[in-house]
């Protein structure tokens, strides 16, 4: 098992490769990517992206060890709808994490993932 799964993703730029994708399929949505950001440097180091629609807001935390967190807030009154914390393996499995955090925004039924 690799300790540091998502490096590429957070250490290399990837991350921006991965937002400018989902920007391409969330244009058929009322949604869209606000920001994808490294996060301050750390000894385990990250990176966000931030969605918003006209309901919530999102965002979907990466680092390079794979630890996942998301969290969507309800932009009316900032109540906290969700919150998951997973690790992931793989940048396949971070983007199927983003898809479901978006399936929970309500945003486009083709994402939403299977039980």
């Amino acid at each position: 098992m690799q300790t540091r799964p998502l490096q590429d993703l957070v250490s290399d730029g990837r991350i921006h490769v991965v937002a400018d994708e989902l920007r391409e399929l969330l244009e058929k949505c009322d949604a869209y990517v606000v920001e994808a950001k490294q996060c301050e440097p750390t000894d385990n180091p990250a990176v966000y992206i931030d969605f918003k629609d006209p309901e919530y807001w999102a965002r979907i935390t990466a680092w390079e060890s794979g630890h996942c967190d998301s969290e969507i807030l309800r932009i009316s009154d900032g109540h906290q709808v969700s919150w998951l914390h997973q690790q992931v393996t793989s940048e396949d499995e971070y983007v199927a994490a983003v898809k479901s955090t978006l399936s929970k925004m309500r945003i486009d039924s083709s994402l939403r993932q299977e039980p």
